[in-house]
């Protein structure tokens, strides 16, 4: 969407809510800028080289991420004020990034070895990779189906 349909979007929820109803859709909706995202009018989430920066619009809490969709994750459940989890995500986030970086050292490393002894072992530490992926996604998607049912909810509860 480009800034002139932005502008007509937003005149036409003007017209169509009030400014209570605008403001409190603003507290749960996630709305895309120039530099990134906007969630629930309290986090900014923007890509900064391989990384995605999270902020938090009233405290100096600034975080990096391997993936937007974790960032999203730790913002949401943050704003729920579940922190416990939101620091699990946070570690599962860097675990999964820690993980990649070994995958792609082995996958690299089975590519340029000779000797059929280093070949096995990289092979088997990329096994190793693969599953401790597959488990941190799968801990990481249980979130996700958390945080993704909380949203549908809130706006149940803003159609009201």
């Amino acid at each position: 969407m480009n800034d002139e349909e932005e502008l007509n979007m937003y005149h036409l929820l003007k017209r169509l809510l009030s400014k209570d109803e605008l403001s409190g859709l603003s507290g749960i909706v996630i709305i895309e800028d120039g530099e990134g995202y906007v969630l629930f009018n309290q986090y900014h989430i923007c890509k900064r080289k391989n990384m995605y920066k999270l902020t938090h619009f009233d405290t100096y809490m600034d975080l990096d991420f391997f993936s937007l969709r974790n960032a999203i994750i730790y913002a949401t459940l943050d704003k729920r004020n579940k922190i416990q989890e939101a620091k699990s995500v946070l570690s599962l986030d860097r675990l999964l990034e820690g993980t990649m970086a070994n995958f792609d050292l082995h996958s690299a490393l089975i590519q340029k070895t000779k000797n059929n002894e280093n070949k096995v072992l990289y092979q088997a530490k990329l096994q190793e990779d693969k599953t401790k992926k597959k488990h941190i996604l799968k801990q990481l998607s249980n979130y996700a189906r958390e945080v993704k049912f909380w949203q549908f909810r809130q706006f149940e509860q803003a159609k009201k």
